[in-house]
């Protein structure tokens, strides 16, 4: 029975990563900005995965094997993600019409944070990840309004 208690507390993990990027998500998608919603919720659940299926595959190996046998590297976990997520970034952004102009570059930094969140998340970051996820917000929606009065 405990397995599938653990199988539960790593879903309500991906579950708690899916809603924060969900709310950096609906920020993007009433600015009408193509990733929004469903992308970033999708990108904090997949870190968020990613990570938890990395804790459990070094801890089932560590189980078995000698300590000295395996090589854990946390953190080449945290490079396919980013990697991953930039691929996704980089094809949102371009060019405008005219080609004076460069769009979606904060859509981009959002999503790679997104991914920050859904790392947070699976790391039990929460109130790290909260924190980011208003962050996010704060910076794509206030200081949008802010920029737009001010400098623009």
């Amino acid at each position: 029975m405990d397995i599938f208690i653990a199988q539960f507390e790593l879903f309500d993990i991906v579950l708690i990563a899916s809603l924060l990027g969900g709310v950096i998500g609906l920020e993007r998608e009433t600015s009408h900005i193509s990733a929004g919603l469903r992308t970033h919720m999708l990108i904090a659940a997949s870190a968020a995965t990613l990570v938890s299926l990395g804790t459990i595959l070094s801890e089932s190996y560590l189980a078995v094997l000698p300590l000295d046998s395996l090589k854990v590297d946390p953190i080449g976990i945290f490079q396919a993600i980013i990697v991953g997520i930039s691929f996704i970034g980089g094809g949102i952004i371009f060019r405008d019409k005219d080609g004076e102009h460069v769009k979606n570059l904060t859509t981009a930094a959002s999503i790679l944070l997104t991914s920050g969140v859904g790392i947070a998340v699976a790391l039990h970051q929460f109130y790290f990840a909260v924190g980011i996820t208003i962050l996010v917000v704060f910076v794509n929606h206030i200081l949008y309004k802010v920029e737009k009065k001010y400098i623009n």
